[in-house]
């Protein structure tokens, strides 16, 4: 099994922080982050949604479907992360949309597992896009993410939550369940592209994520080429149960 093709069905669930309690939905008392530390930020306990991510493959392509249906998703139907892996002038818009669609199903077909689709509680409510960068061609031939070295690497491209699902941490969790379905590939090296700037752009744009999204999952930057955006990375090790296969 090569690179960028997953075990079909397989899934991936986030670690749970700081719940008690037993089976899939538990108590989570809300926490916040201060100088000294984490403190209660709230004065009861929180049921939890249980998340878990799973390849895209042809049995979670409707998923895929009904996510990219939400209200708030124009820029991912007119796209289906087929942007970066063209060449050219390529559109992503309405009209442009099921075209790209057919494409990305296509690729699907053909064995490619093109990113991960992320559940709370089995709802399908966020995405990421995710391989090996020889397969994003665009990056190429980009100002600010074409390679920085030979190492061999698969890159983010993008990750997005349902406008009714976002302010829960899914894309923080996508992240992590990106970060475990790459190191079970095989792979030793992920790469992103993360916006860093000091104001916020509309979450309609934050397709790449930022960067304290990815500080927060162990990513440290490796170039900038622009004033506000970088190219990050994080070395994965094996799991500790495969070396000792």
């Amino acid at each position: 099994m090569r690179a960028g093709m997953a075990r079909v069905g397989a899934s991936f669930r986030t670690k749970p922080q700081m719940r008690v309690g037993s089976g899939t939905v538990g108590c989570v008392f809300p926490h916040k982050a201060t100088d000294a530390g984490l403190v209660p930020s709230g004065s009861g306990c929180q049921t939890a949604a249980m998340f878990e991510v799973r390849p895209l493959t042809e049995q979670t392509w409707s998923d895929l479907e009904e996510l990219f249906d939400l209200p708030g998703g124009s820029i991912v139907r007119g796209c289906w992360c087929m942007f970066y892996r063209k060449v050219g002038q390529v559109s992503v818009s309405k009209a442009a949309g099921p075209g790209h669609k057919k494409e990305l199903h296509a690729l699907v077909r053909s064995g490619v597992t093109p990113g991960l689709v992320g559940y709370a509680d089995r709802t399908p409510v966020g995405w990421i896009s995710l391989g090996p960068r020889e397969e994003y061609r665009k990056l190429e031939r980009s100002r600010v993410m074409k390679p920085v070295d030979d190492t061999p690497v698969w890159s983010i491209v993008c990750t997005f939550v349902a406008k009714v699902h976002r302010g829960q941490g899914y894309q923080y969790k996508l992240l992590e369940g990106a970060i475990d379905f790459a190191r079970d590939q095989g792979v030793r090296m992920l790469e992103a592209y993360p916006v860093d700037k000091p104001e916020r752009s509309h979450d309609d744009f934050m397709f790449f994520g930022s960067r304290s999204l990815y500080e927060r999952a162990g990513f440290r930057e490796v170039v900038r080429r622009s004033p506000t955006r970088l190219v990050m990375r994080r070395a994965l090790r094996p799991r500790a149960s495969a070396v000792l296969n």
